[in-house]
């Protein structure tokens, strides 16, 4: 008895930022005879499990079924797959964030016929098409429950419940806990200005960012109304803000001509990881270092939630670059973006694309 052979399979990824419960991936996979396997993936923080780093994400599913789709479905997908083989799509679609999808075609002896990498199908008909058709099969779910809940620090909804909490009482240490509110790279963030309500006047007109900490979540609002009214947050994050630093006892060296930076490893090596710090004019030992203590609390934080090195060695280049600078790089290299996003000088070294590809960051 032979086993019938997929004729379709397909991918649709999740390229925007994604966090605890977000939705990760969707794996689609079509039979001749119309039966289609859904399998619908989120992410869920691997502090479920045991023995795990706490920032990594991992992909549960939380659909996964075999279905019948309808006949005149199935006749259309067999149309646009023919119509694709033939004069196969080659826009290169210019994106960013937002869903990609990679497609693979076969015969009914299982020979692949077409094959599309995870790219941006924007524009490109036949394929956006054909992810209606498969999409619409999927079948309602829930996301899954994560493992933390987290906590606000403030309703800044609330802004009656939030004038009857203004205090003149003197918070302890709280430009600290202002500073660290606002060392975070942001999570998110939302085209809209930074209006104080309370006062009933515009603050900056600049976007409003949002940040999450150790099971906390909060925005500029919150950071806004904490400094300038004293209204309490909860006690356990002012305790995380204002914790000693100088409890870290990590020595860091400062890079040639890195003036302001700091890094943990000498500055010739080529793992060296650099982050930012703000306070440039602390003095220097006579060893030529800095204790993490003289650091910006920023650094700190960059290294305690794993955010990985904020420049990298390239091969390519043969210097450190910026991580969002590899990431562009990588993606053009794998052909899910234009080649004009690499670096100046990128494609005038030799085996560019090859060291790249062989890169110990170049998937990271």
């Amino acid at each position: 008895m032979s086993v019938m052979k997929q004729m379709l399979n397909v991918v649709n990824t999740n390229w925007g930022l994604k966090r605890a419960g977000d939705w990760d991936f969707t794996e689609f996979s079509l039979l001749p005879c119309g039966d289609l396997s859904i399998r619908v993936f989120y992410s869920r923080p691997l502090e479920d499990f045991e023995d795990v780093d706490v920032d990594m994400l991992f992909p549960i599913p939380v659909v996964d079924t075999m279905l019948q789709i309808k006949e005149k479905d199935l006749h259309r997908i067999n149309e646009l797959m023919d119509d694709i083989v033939k004069t196969p799509p080659t826009d290169m679609v210019d994106a960013c964030d937002g869903e990609a999808w990679a497609f693979t075609f076969y015969d009914k002896d299982g020979k692949e016929t077409y094959n599309r990498r995870m790219n941006y199908t924007y524009g490109i008909e036949r394929l956006e098409e054909l992810q209606r058709i498969l999409s619409k099969y999927i079948p309602p779910h829930k996301k899954p429950e994560v493992g933390v809940v987290m906590k606000p620090l403030m309703n800044t909804e609330d802004i009656e419940g939030l004038k009857k909490q203004i205090s003149d009482t003197t918070i302890a240490k709280k430009d600290i806990v202002v500073s660290f509110m606002r060392s975070f790279r942001p999570d998110a963030v939302a085209a809209m200005s930074l209006y104080d309500e309370i006062a009933g006047e515009n603050v900056s007109p600049r976007s409003v960012c949002s940040y999450s900490y150790h099971g906390f979540y909060w925005d500029d609002r919150d950071t806004m109304y904490f400094e300038r009214y004293n209204i309490p947050i909860d006690p356990e994050f002012i305790k995380l803000a204002t914790v000693d630093i100088a409890e870290f006892e990590v020595v860091y060296y400062i890079p040639e001509g890195r003036i302001g930076c700091v890094c943990d490893k000498s500055p010739s090596n080529d793992d060296a990881f650099i982050v930012e710090c703000y306070d440039v004019s602390l003095p220097v030992g006579a060893d030529g270092k800095w204790t993490l203590y003289n650091c910006g609390r920023k650094d700190i934080r960059a290294i305690e939630r794993g955010t990985g090195p904020t420049y990298v060695k390239c091969p390519v280049l043969d210097k450190l670059i910026e991580n969002i600078d590899c990431i562009e790089n990588r993606d053009a290299v794998d052909g899910n973006i234009v080649e004009k996003y690499l670096l100046d000088g990128f494609k005038e070294h030799e085996n560019w694309m090859d060291q790249c590809k062989n890169c110990r960051w170049h998937n990271y």
